[in-house]
Formats: structure tokens, C-alpha cells, sequence
């Protein structure tokens, strides 16, 4: 068995039928997108100003938001619009999860 380490995840090539190039196309999907859920972020960008930075760890903006009211709240309607359309991003610089792709990135992992 060979083991591969990509992005300090460690994985065993053994019993994977496709190319390594295959598997790094799956690897980099994987990695595209952050654990956080989309429609969370839109709901807490709702309730409470910067709630939205806090919860994907992006902290500094997030005070920011808290103090200054999301910009008067003009951020926040911006950024629940940014949220909506899929760019907004964590403190990884990921993309957050929609529920639909968060099964088809499961199956790609093996859990389902």
C-alpha cells in the first residue's frame, strides 16, 4: 500500500481502481469547499450582524460587523446576497457547503 498525504490529510492508496490524477481531482473538490453550511451562514447573517464572519472564523470582520452594525446594516444585506449566490467564503478561503453538494462530497468520502 502506498500512502499519500495531500494538504495534511494522509490517505492509502490501496483498493482505488482510477489514476492518481483521478484521485487528486477528487482530493482538491474536496478541499474547495469548508465544512460550514451555507444556509446557516444566510440564517445567522439574518439574526445578528457579523454573526455570519464569527461562524465560518473569520473573527476580525466579524467584530467589525458587530460594532459598526454590519456597515449600518448595508454589509450585511450585501453579504446575505453573497452568501445566496455560493461566493462567500471561510477563513480558509473555501467556498461554504450547500446542502445538495454536501451528499455528493459525502459519497466521495466513502461516508455514505
Amino acid at each position: 500500500m502506498e500512502m499519500l498525504k495531500n494538504n495534511g490529510v494522509e490517505n492509502f492508496r490501496g483498493g482505488f481502481s482510477g489514476s492518481l490524477s483521478e484521485e487528486q481531482e477528487i482530493l482538491n473538490e474536496l478541499n474547495k469547499y469548508s465544512e460550514k453550511n451555507q444556509v446557516v451562514a444566510m440564517i445567522l447573517c439574518i439574526v445578528f450582524a457579523g454573526a455570519q464572519y464569527y461562524y465560518v472564523g473569520r473573527i476580525g470582520k466579524g467584530l467589525l460587523y458587530t460594532f459598526t452594525g454590519g456597515f449600518f446594516l448595508i454589509g450585511t444585506f450585501l453579504d446575505f446576497f453573497v452568501i445566496a449566490s455560493g461566493n462567500f467564503k471561510d477563513a480558509q478561503g473555501r467556498y461554504l457547503n450547500m446542502p445538495k453538494r454536501e451528499g455528493l462530497l459525502l459519497k466521495l468520502r466513502g461516508v455514505r
